[in-house]
């Protein structure tokens, strides 16, 4: 039976795969996802921030969202393929 990873290395492993995934986001993706979903600003108040309408913040969303999705599931059928070899 193989070792359980320790939580260090897990961690260690997530935090790669989050720098991977971000690597993906232009910087304005990151700070409009940032400003939503851990500062908890609103739409409306992230339009007014970067003087941009709130379509646009969603639209920006959506696209960040999207890419993130994207590049896990990339890498998850990579880890998929190298644990199956």
């Amino acid at each position: 039976m193989e070792a359980i990873p320790e939580a260090a290395s897990i961690a260690q492993e997530d935090n790669v795969i989050l720098k991977l995934l971000k690597a993906e986001l232009t910087q304005h993706m990151r700070e409009v996802l940032y400003l939503h979903y851990f500062a908890g600003y609103s739409g409306s108040e992230i339009a007014e921030y970067f003087h941009i309408s709130r379509q646009a913040v969603n639209k920006t969303k959506k696209a960040a969202l999207r890419r993130l999705k994207e590049q896990f599931l990339s890498l998850n059928k990579q880890f998929m393929q190298f644990m199956t070899n």
